[in-house]
């Protein structure tokens, strides 16, 4: 009798129809998230929580996938989609998904140190260019680890005092501390996806 990560494995393998990258949200959940649910974020996260949000995600991600073998880490797994996820997203690997969460952090930091310095930013952001290529296999674990590790020290150098902004496609004008929000919760979404990947129930 086949388990369900068979059944989502297999049915990642024939390649399902879904949207394209950067088609963003369903409408009313668009709406949800940048009305109701990033407004809390910003009311409940200041710097040092959005960091401890960020550690802890982390420190669950990392025990998750640090045994995993290399075919459980790069097969693409469909799940069913997560509220905050691109439909396009939710067809990833492990290996994906680690790989993206560490492109958006790059990005987003590069972002604040901008935003901090008070110098213009001609950078438009576009979820589709964010998507993950795969391909290095377990290093990924080693290069994830890195991350972890050095992604605080590079938060601990700004001040996110500045009220320059930036815009975002889904949450409109960010200043350097929403986009240290974003990182955080950006990364505890992607925690979600992981569990899902490697325990899913369904397709």
């Amino acid at each position: 009798m086949p388990n369900d990560r068979f059944l989502c494995q297999t049915l990642a393998m024939s390649e399902p129809t879904l949207a394209p990258p950067g088609a963003g949200l369903p409408a009313p959940e668009a709406f949800v998230i940048r009305r109701l649910v990033f407004p809390v974020l910003q009311m409940r996260l200041s710097k040092s929580r959005s960091l401890e949000l960020f550690k802890k995600s982390g420190e669950t991600i990392l025990p998750l996938v640090s045994d995993l073998d290399l075919t459980t880490f790069t097969t693409p797994v469909l799940i069913k989609r997560l509220p905050g996820l691109e439909d396009s997203s939710r067809n990833w690997s492990v290996e994906q998904t680690l790989e993206h969460i560490q492109i958006v952090t790059a990005a987003a930091l590069y972002i604040i140190k901008k935003l901090e310095s008070n110098r213009p930013l001609d950078l438009p952001v576009r979820t589709q260019d964010v998507k993950p290529s795969g391909g290095i296999g377990l290093d990924r674990l080693r290069s994830f680890g890195q991350y972890l590790e050095e992604t605080p020290k590079k938060i601990a150098q700004f001040e996110f005092t500045s009220q320059a902004t930036h815009h975002h496609p889904w949450f409109g004008e960010l200043t350097s501390l929403d986009w240290l929000r974003l990182i955080a919760f950006h990364q505890d979404l992607h925690r979600k996806q992981i569990e899902r990947i490697l325990a899913p129930a369904s397709c």
